[in-house]
């Protein structure tokens, strides 16, 4: 008799079956725990009826059969249902009920690592606010860049909340602050140092072989590059990154195996294995598929004691239901429902397709093929949810590095054992793991360069569904008689062409249609930028990666771009760098701007790691893509400000012989302050211009009239509740003279070039059924893709009369030609004076300063009469008012000095100005004095802009200097970095941040908060000092928090809102976002009648009505009310109100997630 038989019969599903029906009831029931005891219930009932049918000795035996499954499936329920019951009771305490939507002063034991970058991690809740609460499985989520170890245990105050229901965790802890730590003790500290001196050992090692190694061997897959990880998840061999259930068979085979060898008793091996496998577990830190591997493992260890022998598929039903009773909540984890399937998949298939495929392979060859055949088969549909991809290439790889992982596994754990105490050998032993572990990284390589390396297939319930019937369908053939092998086949075949061809004829359709000439293209990826520059000769760049990978990888399928000689990173927000791990392994060379966080310095170093040239951009950096040239043009040289304002911003240009070559200019995020700080330093009239910030209303209109590019690009996400691209934008480009083109209506947009010199677009969705912003653009049909005419606007004499049309040929039979672009039209005339910010004040005849900000004007007049003072100590100044102006008294003040001195005559009140003032001023313009420095200070608004107009005409040689109000949080950093670097003092960028928040109001304090710190302050400005003066404040997002928060899903709110923290956004925005949400829900929902109806009446577009009618359900009047009254109390705090702004927003965001009632 066989000891272990894996060979499934038809009787293993009678555990099997009801344990499926177990885990279902688990998936379901962890949502609404509520009703656990009721289900219960209904299952024992279910039970009892099912135990009386079995027990019936009139009924047939297949009848008492089935009712036996029954049976089982009743009394499998009722474990899993009381076991939620019981759960729900322990991971509930009522300290941590009080707790939740509050701070408190929490302990948790940190279960796994927390590695670089990690932004959470699990542990286990001790205490709250002393009360103990047993170890609640709960979420950390730290703003801190500190590498943990397992075993951690974390004390101090943080914002509690709730996880979503149904997640493995039940609360959410947002630590604020850095909180006390004690090392991990016992056991947890041991495998600590290990795992330390481990990763010392391989850290000289060549990658990715020395992280695969780290993966495989302890778990640890932090150094991973991101191509590597790109083209593992490609050939399907994501599993091998890390110890998965494989590794523990590895562990229990060699530790039998040696037993066997030394002639040890059955029991020794037994209890030896179950050792070394604890011990291996507590180093590689447990996951789901390692319990499930683990709990195997000891079954089988413990029956074979017994001496009887072990069925496979019951096995794995054993260890399924053991696991779902310990931890209900795990069923729900993919990585779980992927180990269990891949095992079942061996088990059940595995055996038969071995003795079908022997029948023509060598036996050993049939097994090793039948191992990932079985496992695919039964893994794929659940990978459709995670990656809508067919892997071409998975089963060839899997049987190529299948053999190798147990040797790296082997000889890196002996290695890591050796680590600390004798390094020099643990390198040995590592080094030689690391040959078949860099094999494993070089067949995934290969697999994921090859062609058609991932075949598109169906997103959603379609895919999932056809993705089952094919999988099915190789089971069926395996297990059913021969003679209905064909068939079934046959079915499967077809859904698998199907499936495939109903992403791939569409796609290639598609792709005959795009221009094979193209030069500049905009990939749709959503809410984000990722633009393709072509030269002529071939050399491809990339501006910016947007964050949708699969999007991303699309659109370089659909231009057929292999490799990226240049990416140019922009900044690092995540809709411009998110998708950075799908392309990395393409690109050779790669500019970056100013790295301003943790997060961006992490960025850069995945880059590194991907064997790419990194470089950082500012308006030195030129250089060729071949014969296209292309230079930085922002931000200037030396600066250390990072964001959006200072973005990358790129210029390219034709080279000589490029007479086709696309020219463009590439915006970034960079806001309107930032944007007439860059005209100056544009002299370039691209064919393209890529707009800022995805449409944004931050936007210059004098840079795109000097630009007067043909062809506006915007990147921009379809229904995203920015509002973008925003009507401000699109009339200021109609106005400009540029055509828009938007992703989220056209889809990628193709720009390319004739050798009559004309310009050609290409869309990838036809914009007939949704209209473009612009005036003057017309779309007609083709085999697939848009062809595009693009006019631009111009000025009518008779509002009434019509455009003259252009009179067209009748088209002749064939394919049609791309249509051409008319030539762009010249800018607009700009000021004929230079005008510049008020930092950049100087000496001239005549000054004018205008703008709002009255701080940065008295600034701006008290530096140029410094510099008049240095220049002549002898200065005279002069003031008035010129709402109080007497007639003659300009021209006695400007009259020549009997001895001669410089003169400075400071006017304030110019936009309240008498009718004489203009006229003398006016006057006096024709011929300034020599020795005479007139100052007019106008504050805004017509008064006078014939004094102005004059001015900026250029008569009088003056210079307008621009003190126009810091509104962005992201211009008030740009002010405190320039004070701090004015007096050569260092300050760190979070505290810069800190110290904006602290005085977003009011920038005469926050300039007076500078000079204090200057004055008090000797060494570098940290985030402590500004808290010992200030009080720490914190920054935050926008409408993505709204979104979340308004989907009633707070945990994940609060989640994203600390990682908008983290990334520098300003406070300000995210209160308007959420009183723009509830604002217009409240309108909504006081109106009745359709959706149409509320539209015309509320002056709104109809889907934004239909947004808002679905946010406002199962909203009250009394919920609404205290929404608003929150948002308000959030606006007060982070503008000045509140010492702690960041507690006042998760205050708002808590109150709107519960739909404004009371907990």
């Amino acid at each position: 008799m066989r000891a272990v038989d894996l060979r499934p019969v038809l009787t293993d599903l009678r555990f099997a079956g009801p344990v499926a029906v177990a885990w279902v009831v688990v998936v379901l029931l962890v949502a609404q725990p509520g009703s656990a005891i009721l289900v219960a219930a209904v299952a024992a009932g279910v039970a009892v009826l099912s135990g009386v049918v079995t027990g019936h000795p009139a009924l047939r035996p297949r009848v008492r059969a089935v009712g036996a499954v029954v049976l089982t499936a009743g009394a499998c329920c009722v474990l899993v249902a009381v076991s939620i019951a019981v759960g729900q009771v322990h991971r509930d305490p009522e300290a941590l009920r009080r707790a939740v939507g509050h701070s408190a002063r929490v302990a948790v034991d940190l279960r796994r690592d927390l590695g670089p970058g990690d932004k959470s991690v699990v542990g286990a809740l001790r205490a709250v606010d002393g009360n103990g609460v047993g170890g609640v499985p709960a979420r950390v989520v730290t703003t801190s860049d500190t590498v943990l170890p397992a075993g951690t245990l974390l004390t101090g105050r943080a914002t509690v909340e709730r996880d979503d229901p149904g997640s493995p965790t039940a609360a959410v802890l947002f630590l604020r602050g850095e909180p006390e730590r004690e090392p991990p003790t016992g056991a947890l500290a041991a495998t600590a140092e290990v795992r330390r001196a481990f990763v010392a050992v391989t850290a000289d090692l060549p990658e990715p072989g020395a992280a695969l190694l780290r993966g495989l061997a302890i778990g640890d897959r932090s150094g991973l590059d991101p191509g590597t990880e790109a083209a593992m998840e490609t050939s399907a061999l994501t599993h091998l990154t890390a110890v998965s259930g494989s590794n523990c068979a590895v562990v229990v085979a060699l530790v039998v195996a040696v037993g066997r060898g030394l002639g040890a008793p059955r029991c020794v091996r037994a209890v030896a294995a179950v050792a070394l496998l604890v011990a291996f577990v507590v180093l590689v830190r447990p996951d789901p598929s390692i319990l499930r591997a683990t709990v195997m493992a000891v079954v089988v260890l413990v029956v074979r004691l017994t001496g009887r022998p072990v069925r496979g598929v019951p096995l794995v039903a054993l260890a399924v239901l053991g696991m779902l009773v310990v931890d209900p909540w795990t069923g729900r984890a993919i990585a779980f429902a992927l180990s269990v399937l891949a095992t079942g998949g061996i088990l059940v298939l595995g055996p038969p397709l071995t003795e079908l495929l022997a029948r023509r392979l060598w036996p050993p060859v049939a097994a090793a093929v039948a191992v990932p055949v079985a496992a695919q088969a039964a893994c794929w549909p659940v990978t459709i949810v995670l990656a809508p991809v067919f892997p071409t290439y998975a089963v060839p790889a899997n049987l190529l590095t299948e053999p190798l992982a147990p040797v790296v596994t082997v000889l890196g754990l002996v290695a890591c054992t050796v680590a600390p105490v004798w390094p020099a050998a643990a390198g040995v032993l590592a080094g030689v793991a690391w040959a078949p572990a860099a094999a494993i990284g070089w067949v995934a390589h290969t697999a994921a360069a090859l062609p058609a390396a991932s075949i598109g297939w169906p997103a959603g319930g379609t895919g999932i569904v056809a993705a089952v019937v094919v999988s099915e369908a190789v089971v069926g053939a395996v297990l059913v008689r021969e003679r209905l092998r064909v068939p079934v086949l046959l079915v499967g075949a077809v859904a698998l062409a199907l499936g495939v061809g109903a992403v791939a004829v569409p796609r290639a359709v598609l792709r005959t249609s795009v221009p094979a000439d193209w030069s500049v293209a905009m990939c749709d990826v959503g809410q984000g930028d990722a633009v393709l520059v072509r030269a002529p000769d071939g050399p491809i760049a990339l501006v910016d990666t947007g964050d949708d990978e699969p999007r991303l990888l699309a659109c370089l399928d659909l231009l057929g771009v292999e490799r990226v000689a240049l990416l140019v990173l922009t900044h690092f927000d995540r809709d411009h760098v998110g998708a950075l791990p799908a392309v990395a392994g393409l690109v050779d060379r790669a500019l970056v701007g100013p790295v301003g966080r943790a997060e961006d310095a992490r960025v850069v170093e995945d880059l590194r790691r991907a064997d790419v040239r990194v470089g950082t951009a500012d308006d030195t950096t030129e250089g060729t893509l071949g014969a296209l040239g292309w230079r930085v043009v922002w931000p200037p040289s030396g600066s250390i400000e990072a964001g959006n304002d200072a973005s990358v911003v790129l210029a390219t240009t034709a080279g000589n012989g490029c007479g086709t070559c696309v020219c463009g200019v590439f915006l970034g995020d960079l806001g309107e302050r930032a944007q007439r700080r860059l005209r100056p330093h544009l002299d370039v009239h691209p064919d393209v211009v890529n707009l800022a910030h995805h449409g944004s209303a931050d936007q210059d209109p004098g840079l795109y009239r000097q630009l007067a590019a043909p062809v506006g690009l915007i990147g921009v996400g379809a229904d995203n509740t920015y509002g973008h691209p925003t009507q401000r934008t699109l009339d200021l480009l109609r106005a400009a003279g540029t055509t828009a083109f938007r992703t989220d209506r056209q889809g990628t947009v193709v720009v390319s070039r004739d050798r009559s010199g004309a310009l050609r677009v290409w869309t990838e969705h036809p914009d007939g059924a949704s209209p473009g912003p612009t005036g003057g653009v017309r779309a007609e049909p083709s085999a697939a893709g848009r062809r595009i005419v693009a006019g631009h606007d111009r000025p009518r004499s008779r509002p009434r009369s019509r455009p003259r049309r252009r009179p067209r040929r009748r088209p002749r039979p064939g394919p049609r030609r791309k249509d051409r672009m008319p030539a762009k039209k010249p800018s607009r005339a700009a000021a004929a004076i230079d005008q510049v910010p008020w930092s950049g004040i100087r000496p001239a005849p005549v000054v004018l300063v205008t703008g709002p900000e009255a701080f940065l004007a008295d600034r701006a007049i008290g530096v140029l009469r410094d510099l008049l003072v240095g220049e002549d100590p002898a200065l005279e100044v002069h003031d008035l008012e010129a709402d109080q102006y007497a007639p003659g008294l300009l021209a006695t003040l400007a009259s020549p000095s009997l001895f001669g001195e410089p003169r400075l005559v400071r006017v304030t009140n110019v936009e309240k100005c008498t009718d004489a003032f203009i006229t003398e001023t006016i006057a006096y313009l024709q011929g300034p004095a020599d020795d005479v420095t007139l100052v007019l200070r106008h504050g805004g608004g017509v008064r006078g802009k014939k004094l102005l107009d004059t001015i900026r005409s250029g008569v009088g040689g003056g210079v307008e200097v621009q003190c126009d109000e810091l509104k962005r949080d992201t211009d008030k950093i740009d002010f405190v970095n320039a004070e701090f670097r004015a007096a050569r003092r260092k300050v760190v960028p979070s505290a810069v941040r800190t110290l904006v928040a602290a005085f977003s109001d009011d920038l005469a304090e926050l300039a007076a908060a500078c000079r204090q710190l200057l004055a008090d302050e000797a060494e570098e400005i940290t985030d402590k000092v500004v808290d010992k003066y200030y009080g720490g404040r914190v920054e935050t997002n926008a409408f993505k928090v709204a979104d979340i928060a308004l989907a009633g899903r707070s945990a994940p709110a609060i989640v994203e809102l600390r990682h908008a923290l983290a990334t520098g956004e300003a406070p300000v925005p995210i209160v308007a976002a959420f009183a723009s949400k509830i604002r217009t829900m409240a309108k909504v929902s006081s109106f009745r009648g359709t959706s149409g109806q509320a539209a015309s009446a509320l002056g709104m577009a109809p889907w934004q009505v239909q947004r808002a009618q679905r946010d406002v359900a199962g909203w009250s009047e009394a919920g609404l009310a205290n929404a608003i009254t929150s948002i308000a109390e959030a606006d007060t705090a982070v503008k000045g109100g509140s010492r702690d702004a960041h507690y006042a927003l998760e205050v708002m965001v808590r109150t709107i997630a519960r739909r404004g009632e009371a907990r």
